[in-house]
């Protein structure tokens, strides 16, 4: 039961990971599945990464899985019901270091876009949005 009120809570941050799903499918010791949503981000090292999932029309997409692999680890992130979403990783995991994948049932990825935060700010960050493509039933 506790678990089940910890996915409800990170679901409603919008940054539900597949703890569970990936978790028992996904063998890499290096992938990030869990957060701790009783720190606030202001106390998290690393850079922020955020952005949004939308389809071709513009409207935003939820649940969309956000994949960023970076040098030393795997991030897993699922958009919210405003189709976005948001979260911290390590120092090291620089834009230009780190791939993108986006993808939910029924879409096809389109494109993937990263963009630094400004320069002279004092966290860095990074801008990941996810184009998507509905694909036609078989």
């Amino acid at each position: 039961m506790n678990a089940l009120k910890n996915l409800s809570r990170m679901r409603r941050s919008g940054s539900l990971f597949l703890a569970i799903a990936l978790g028992a499918v996904c063998s890499s010791a290096g992938a990030q599945y869990d957060i701790d949503f009783n720190v606030s981000e202001d106390e998290w090292h690393g850079i922020r990464y955020f952005g949004f999932a939308k389809d071709v029309s513009g409207k935003r997409v939820e649940d969309v899985t956000i994949r960023l692999e970076g040098p030393e680890s795997t991030h897993f992130f699922v958009t919210d019901h405003d189709g976005r979403f948001r979260g911290v990783l390590p120092v090291a995991a620089t834009s230009g270091n780190v791939a993108v994948e986006c993808w939910k049932e029924g879409f096809a990825a389109v494109r993937v876009t990263k963009r630094r935060g400004p320069k002279n700010a004092s966290r860095q960050s990074v801008q990941v949005d996810c184009l998507l493509r509905p694909q036609m039933p078989s």
